[in-house]
């Protein structure tokens, strides 16, 4: 098996060439996203998919994104959504995510475990999961960086669903840019030939730009397809879109790689039909 290695400020990760029956071999995946906190399904399923996923930390952080807070369910049996946020010191309108710092001298880590075990303690997989995310929640007391928190989040869940796909920080990389722009060169430093994009930048990504370069570009829609095929939630109907620790209490690690690969088959099967 070819391998390809990149190596840029002491780290180093390979690039593997080989793909699973269902993604095009000679390929490779690149999915950028700001690093938020305990994110959704969808999010995983950008890390799970991708050779490279490329934490977009080096850009203006905006109030109404995800990279403070995430959604769980209000109560145990409540259809409604609340907010787990993050405080963070007082920054100016113009500041970077990768500066943004915590506020530790509220003990939100407490606060946070204490309304995730008050709606999920009935949950299956609660009993199973909880105390690892209570260790890792517990550990963010000591760290002061917002991206460092949302990292060690999202690595923490990475481990208990076995994903190791190779991810970096867009800070690090000598890349520059503007929106679209930044994301393509993000892309092209890493030889991607698939961008896995959100929806959302659908508002400001030309497709024409990433074909001119050969790069093929891919929206996921893993949304709707929760919508037409929910997973199970103890506490009462389906919500969508909550934070990847709802899915995990609910129907545990080995669930969630199972939406995940059976969606992997329906959007890739674009790439096997190019």
């Amino acid at each position: 098996m070819n391998n390809t290695r990149f190596e840029y400020n002491k780290m180093v990760f390979t690039l593997k060439e080989e793909k699973s029956d269902f993604k095009s071999r000679n390929t490779i995946v690149v999915a950028i996203h700001q690093p938020n906190y305990f994110p959704w399904l969808g999010y995983f399923y950008k890390l799970f998919c991708s050779d490279v996923f490329i934490f977009h930390d080096n850009v203006k952080f905006t109030k109404r994104s995800l990279t403070k807070r995430t959604l769980i369910r209000k109560a145990p049996t409540s259809s409604e959504k609340t907010y787990l946020t993050i405080p963070v010191k007082k920054t100016s309108d113009y500041s970077l995510i990768k500066d943004l710092s915590v506020d530790n001298n509220q003990n939100w880590q407490s606060k946070h475990l204490n309304q995730i075990k008050g709606v999920y303690h009935k949950s299956p997989y609660f009993k199973e999961y909880f105390p690892q995310i209570k260790e890792l929640m517990q550990s963010f007391k000591s760290v002061e960086s917002l991206v460092d928190v949302n990292l060690n989040s999202i690595k923490g869940i990475m481990g208990i669903l076995s994903i190791d796909n190779a991810i970096v920080l867009s800070s690090k990389l000598q890349v520059k840019g503007v929106k679209s722009e930044y994301n393509l060169n993000l892309i092209k430093h890493f030889q991607g030939t698939v961008y896995l994009s959100g929806t959302g930048a659908r508002e400001y990504q030309a497709e024409a730009d990433f074909e001119n370069l050969g790069i093929k570009l891919i929206y996921q829609e893993i949304f709707d397809f929760l919508e037409k095929n929910p997973y199970y939630q103890a506490q009462g109907k389906f919500i969508n879109g909550l934070s990847i620790l709802d899915a995990l209490f609910n129907i545990g690690a080995d669930g969630i790689i199972k939406i995940l690969k059976n969606y992997q088959k329906i959007l890739f099967n674009e790439l096997d039909q190019t």
